[in-house]
């Protein structure tokens, strides 16, 4: 890992979740992506979000959509939960 990463890393702490219609069709305009923060840092924050989108931009020729959420405000979306999600990149606490 890049000593870039390693500093984003200890700045940032989030879950990475996946929605939307990316995970099951082959015909997609975007890519919808929850970030659940556990430990907040605005600045680092909208770096992570760039790199994601450059990297996804880079893969799929599509852009990426973001909801950020606090921990306590993703636990509370129980609409959020009944919809199709996989989270792709899990702290502990992401289910």
């Amino acid at each position: 890992m890049a000593e870039d990463d390693q500093n984003l890393e200890g700045d940032v702490r989030v879950s990475i979740v996946l929605m939307g219609s990316f995970q099951s069709s082959n015909e997609v305009n975007d890519i919808d992506l929850i970030l659940i923060y556990d430990k907040f840092n605005m600045t680092k924050l909208k770096e992570l979000k760039t790199r994601l989108a450059n990297s996804i931009y880079e893969q799929y020729k599509i852009p990426v959509h973001y909801t950020t959420l606090s921990k306590k405000e993703y636990k509370e979306m129980t609409q959020l939960h009944r919809e199709k999600h996989i989270c792709i990149y899990e702290e502990k606490w992401c289910q």
